[in-house]
């Protein structure tokens, strides 16, 4: 067997079959051998995973970063620590531009991760504008970026639901899935979809009756009924007008 960089001997390897004993070799950063126990690895450096479960890194397609008072390098360097602390080793950011272009966006965000990310990243813009619509096809050539979240909520398109997030409405969802099925694979549509009056309606009744709106443990009836009548109605609309634009 080839030179390897790392050999991990002696573990519990979890995998899509289930766990078993095995020794894993690494080179080049990368799986490159998973062998019966005892099996000689030649290997520059060697753990001893006896007693110990070892896993696959976990990707995390869903990740935001906003730290207050910090760049977007130093969030970076933050939030990565955390994942690869939960044996997260690759994970997919949301970016957001509400005022211009993802341009620099995305330059800035790509520049930051070699010199401040523990793990590997990808980016994936939110949509917030017809602008943002119209450059899907250069974000996807010049940055590789082919992912694209739509927050979609009641009370039209131009309302912060969080700090630099941006709603759309019908008109505008429906171009952006219209210039994403042209692009087609791997560029893929997500949508958040809430009726944020709905929303508001119950967690205000919580709060007169002196119920929780985010409680711990077991989700109770009030919530899953929120979320129910929240979700259901636009991402019906969505789901329609994904068929409509053959996004699917």
């Amino acid at each position: 067997m080839a030179q390897l960089d790392l050999a991990i001997v002696g573990g519990e390897v979890v995998n899509a079959d289930g766990v078993e004993r095995a020794d894993v070799g690494v080179a080049d950063g990368r799986i490159a051998a998973v062998v019966a126990p005892g099996t000689p690895l030649n290997a520059t450096r060697t753990i001893d995973a006896r007693g110990r479960h070892l896993l696959p890194g976990v990707i995390d397609p869903h990740v935001h970063m906003r730290s207050p008072g910090l760049t977007f390098a130093e969030s970076v360097e933050r939030e990565t620590r955390s994942l690869i602390a939960g044996g997260v080793t690759s994970a997919l950011v949301f970016l957001q531009a509400p005022t211009g272009s993802y341009a620099p966006v995305l330059e800035e965000a790509i520049a930051a991760v070699p010199e401040r990310s523990y793990c590997d990243l990808g980016f994936s813009p939110i949509i917030e504008s017809i602008e943002h619509v119209r450059e899907l096809p250069e974000l996807a050539d010049r940055f590789g970026a082919t992912s694209y979240k739509m927050y979609f909520a009641t009370g039209g398109a131009g309302r912060e639901l969080y700090p630099g997030t941006i709603s759309i409405d019908d008109g505008l969802m429906f171009e952006a899935l219209g210039t994403i099925a042209g692009m087609r694979a791997p560029a893929i549509a997500m949508a958040h979809t809430e009726n944020w009056e709905i929303a508001q309606a119950i967690e205000q009744r919580l709060r007169d009756e002196g119920r929780p709106t985010r409680p711990r443990g077991p989700t109770p009836a009030p919530i899953r009924w929120r979320r129910s009548a929240c979700s259901a109605p636009p991402t019906t609309r969505v789901c329609r007008a994904a068929r409509s634009t053959w996004c699917t």
